[in-house]
């Protein structure tokens, strides 16, 4: 079977965030992009899967590994000197139909949105508008990914709900190289994908 994810090394030493705010030492940074079969869950599958095999391969090489996005911390929280795995081209989007979500959920499965974790602010507000939807809250920049918002605490709430992170009902979170799963919990352990209100 074809590898359908394409994760690749991109052989820098160094990281800068976006606002240059510091330049961090690194092993190496990875870039990951989705392949394309035609069919999204199919690809959003393949590239679990190689995400997976990625950590593997790290663990057996010893290296700590930190996901990347927009790069719009002002702080060094989520750098390391290891290797660090820019998930910005991971964008795709998900509508959902009711056997894909659980009978816990009590909503209206109709008005979620599963979203990869490179999805920019203002490339899911785009898809949204598409829908006649929007973000129930937003952040100060629209640079930022979703990911980022969310485990960061970004800003973003009025009266009546929280922040951006507050109506999350799900994550898509790759633990270890044998395990995943989609946990309302684990929201600042990490995420390759969520379900959006």
């Amino acid at each position: 079977m074809p590898n359908l994810t394409r994760i690749r090394s991109t052989n820098k030493s160094s990281w800068e965030n976006r606002h240059e705010t510091f330049v961090q030492d690194i092993s190496d940074l990875f870039d990951v992009m989705n392949g394309n079969t035609g069919s999204v869950l199919n690809d959003y599958n393949f590239t679990t899967k190689a995400l997976q095999e990625f950590l593997r391969t790290a663990q057996n090489s010893n290296k700590t590994v930190r996901a990347v996005g927009g790069g719009w911390s002002w702080t060094k929280v989520a750098a390391t000197n290891g290797w660090m795995i820019n998930t910005k081209q991971l964008n795709m989007t998900l509508t959902n139909s009711s056997p894909k979500i659980s009978n816990m959920y009590q909503g209206d499965f109709k008005k979620l949105m599963f979203a990869q974790c490179g999805n920019s602010v203002k490339e899911l507000n785009d898809k949204l508008r598409k829908k006649k939807r929007s973000l129930k809250t937003s952040v100060a920049s629209n640079g930022q990914t979703i990911v980022g918002a969310i485990s960061t605490g970004t800003h973003g709430s009025a009266f009546d709900f929280g922040s951006t992170q507050n109506f999350i009902v799900g994550l898509h979170v790759i633990i270890s190289p044998s395990n995943h799963r989609v946990d309302r919990k684990t929201i600042l352990s990490g995420c390759f994908g969520f379900f959006y209100k």
